[in-house]
């Protein structure tokens, strides 16, 4: 029997790939680890999500619980996400599609200065303009985000003005992307 009999016989090796397509939860990521793991459906097991492929996106991070559909490769050193095709939001969150016409017309893209998961709030500075404005992390929760990092792009809608001025509804920079701002 030839060398090349045996590797088709003993089955995968270290860096032979299989893709599939699947639909997972997310179960945590780290925004600061750049890491974070989605309990796939198919397999009930841990399949790793690194902050490239959130990148690809436009995200830096997300929220547990939040629902993907993605392609994964199975490979000898574990089960690893390639690309996500969907982020599926849950009926609690939040969505551009269930914006009012009043508040998608004040929708503005912001970026965020920063945010304190510990503190659980954070400030954002709209485009063009030098003021910053709070936000909650419940504000954040609800889009589905579960951190993001200062000088990440993203679009708002900012209720109140003046001191008082908060974010009422906080997107990513790609969900909005296809919008015109003056």
């Amino acid at each position: 029997m030839s060398n090349s009999d045996n590797k088709e016989q003993s089955g995968p090796g270290p860096g032979d790939v299989q893709s599939r397509a699947s639909r997972g939860v997310v179960k945590w990521f780290d925004q600061n680890k750049g890491i974070g793991f989605v309990v796939d459906g198919q397999t009930g097991e841990d399949v790793l999500l690194h902050q490239n492929i959130l990148r690809e996106l436009g995200l830096s991070s997300i929220a547990k619980e939040v629902e993907l559909t993605y392609l994964v490769d199975d490979s000898a050193r574990g089960a690893r996400i390639s690309e996500i095709t969907e982020v599926i939001a849950s009926e609690d969150l939040l969505t551009i599609a269930d914006l009012t016409a009043d508040e998608l017309s004040a929708l503005q893209p912001a970026i965020v200065k920063w945010f304190d998961a510990k503190k659980g709030y954070g400030f954002v500075i709209p485009y063009g303009e030098a003021k910053e404005v709070f936000f909650h992390a419940e504000t954040l929760r609800l889009s589905s985000l579960g951190e993001v990092a200062s000088g990440l792009g993203i679009c708002v809608v900012i209720e109140n003005d003046g001191p008082k001025a908060a974010v009422k509804y906080l997107f990513p920079w790609t969900d909005a992307s296809q919008l015109e701002f003056e």
